[in-house]
């Protein structure tokens, strides 16, 4: 467009705000080339703007020439304010002058005249037909094509009759005038230093580019929603510090500040998204709750699925009923960039192998711990159940029966959640949000964000020498508190109990009979599961009817 209607242009969209953080313009040669003709207030208007224009490579005659034009259009144009300062058009035209000029010296005096048309072929309504021809035309055509010289624009050549720019200037607009930011050359591209030769050393790229709104982050144009308000993150409170969310109010601003891994991992992913998307966090709570505990997982994924929320970042399991009515994006837990390293094989061929990941003490503690539960247990029950009664090798095998039992109906309790994320039913952010997870866990980012928030020090692995001897046994130490509360325990349970039944101040309370002696009767045919079981107590009787015909003896 004409340099005057680009002028208006810039104005009108920075008046609108089209020129605001956020906004890219980039004009091409058409508008880079009139630049140095805009007044101040069409360059106030284009700050951040990126251009390109062909590169007008510095020379003495470039520097001299706008005082000798100046200078000579006030000789010629007395009285006039003084024009723009040249732009690429000018020297152009400036250097087309010279290349006729070298032209017709080269072909030397024309003499082969002029031809004028037949007055019957002429057009009459056209006064241009009637004007003669020279006869020397195409010989100065031929020489003005195979001229080459170097103007004050660079070198001049001509290519099919059009003058080739061989080096492109990519500028910024930036205060009163306009910065370099690179250049481009046909054979090399974008550098940020000019690159005339194969062996001219240049980075490739464009120097720091100030964009619209004064920011040096590219903008990512289009954005989700294009119009509208920001997106509505909802987040879980935690009761206590969590290394994944963390929601703390700032009391200066009123405003809640949101960290922990999860939200390093998803501000990382929304800066590899392909557009913008602004987004805001609002942290979830219960209202019936004073402490500020957060809505259950469900209840927030279900609020997201009624689009009270845009989407939900959290440490949230992926469970049925919640897949129902909300996307999850991809795992960036599971995606990680892994390491295998090779490992010297030191396992020794002994037939106790297996006893080294545990300490030996730990062991020993293990056993300890075993017959002294089961010594707690037989105190407390040999007299009441009937299951530990018997001979001492049928006690001590149902003492070890009952501790192998409670080891092994430990209930797992609550799987470990899945750190994903999380949107309504349908959403287009769902697979741009996945891709985007791909790139950031495919990188080193990810690295920093782990060793940060999980403290995953690789430096301090490095340090330990033995790192994989030591961290490969288990040791007593570790466990020590766990024995101590076991312990303690039973000896506890083991006093009352010894209290109760042996203490001549306890018995003398009035307590329940003692059942000294039991009787069972089980069907002759049945199991353990048919039998019944009646304790006697001291002083008392058992009156037993017998029904029905009795089995018949047996062979």
């Amino acid at each position: 467009m004409s340099s005057d209607i680009a002028a208006r242009l810039f104005v009108l969209a920075h008046d609108a705000e089209m020129l605001a953080d956020g906004y890219a313009w980039i004009v091409t040669d058409s508008v880079g080339n009139m630049f140095s003709s805009f007044d101040q207030r069409t360059i106030n208007s284009m700050q951040g703007v990126l251009g390109v224009r062909p590169y007008v490579p510095p020379s003495d005659k470039l520097i001299n020439f706008p005082p000798r034009f100046v200078s000579r259009y006030r000789q010629q144009n007395p009285g006039a304010p003084d024009p723009a300062n040249p732009n690429v058009f000018h020297l152009w035209a400036y250097d087309t002058a010279w290349a006729i000029a070298l032209a017709l010296r080269k072909v030397g005096p024309l003499t082969q005249g002029f031809q004028t048309p037949s007055p019957q072929n002429s057009n009459s309504s056209n006064d241009l037909s009637m004007l003669a021809v020279s006869q020397d035309g195409p010989g100065i055509i031929d020489a003005i094509r195979a001229t080459k010289f170097q103007g004050i624009s660079g070198e001049f050549v001509l290519a099919d009759g059009q003058l080739q720019a061989s080096v492109f200037e990519v500028f910024n607009v930036i205060g009163n005038s306009y910065q370099n930011a690179g250049f481009w050359t046909p054979n090399f591209g974008l550098s940020k230093n000019l690159i005339v030769s194969s062996g001219s050393s240049g980075i490739v790229g464009l120097n720091t580019v100030i964009w619209p709104g004064g920011s040096v982050q590219p903008p990512r144009g289009w954005e989700w929603p294009v119009a509208g308000k920001k997106l509505q993150i909802a987040v879980p409170v935690k009761p206590t510090v969590n290394p994944f969310v963390n929601v703390k109010k700032n009391v200066a601003t009123g405003k809640f500040d949101v960290t922990g891994y999860c939200i390093d991992i998803f501000e990382a992913v929304m800066r590899e998204m392909p557009y913008a998307v602004p987004y805001e966090y609002v942290p979830v709570v219960d209202p019936n709750i004073a402490t500020n505990i957060t809505l259950s997982y469900s209840e927030i994924c279900y609020e997201v699925s009624l689009k009270k929320y845009d989407a939900m970042v959290g440490d949230t399991t992926i469970i049925i009923n919640r897949s129902m009515f909300v996307d999850f994006t991809l795992l960036y837990t599971e995606s990680g960039v892994q390491m295998v390293v090779p490992m010297r094989e030191n396992w020794s061929k002994s037939l106790w192998v297996f006893m080294k990941p545990i300490e030996t003490r730990l062991w020993v503690a293990i056993l300890v711990v075993f017959l002294f539960t089961g010594f707690v247990i037989w105190l407390v029950e040999h007299r009441e159940s009937r299951y530990f009664g018997g001979t001492a090798g049928k006690q001590l095998d149902n003492i070890a029966y009952f501790n192998f039992q409670a080891l092994l109906s430990v209930p797992r309790g609550e799987l470990n959640r899945i750190n994903k994320r999380v949107f309504p039913k349908g959403s287009p952010l769902v697979g741009d949000m996945s891709r985007a997870i791909l790139k950031v866990t495919e990188g080193d980012e990810i690295v920093g964000i782990e060793r940060k928030w999980l403290g995953l020090d690789e430096g301090a692995c490095n340090s330990l020498t033995n790192a994989f001897e030591m961290g490969s046994v288990i040791t007593w130490s570790s466990l020590k508190g766990v024995f101590f509360i076991t312990i303690s325990l039973w000896g506890i349970a083991g006093i009352i109990y010894m209290v109760i039944n042996f203490s001549p101040w306890w018995q003398g309370r009035g307590q329940v009979q003692e059942a000294v002696a039991e009787l069972v009767i089980e069907h002759a045919n049945g199991d353990a599961r048919d039998e019944r079981a009646w304790p006697i107590e001291r002083n008392g009787h058992l009156v037993l009817h017998l029904r029905g015909n009795p089995p018949p003896p047996a062979q």
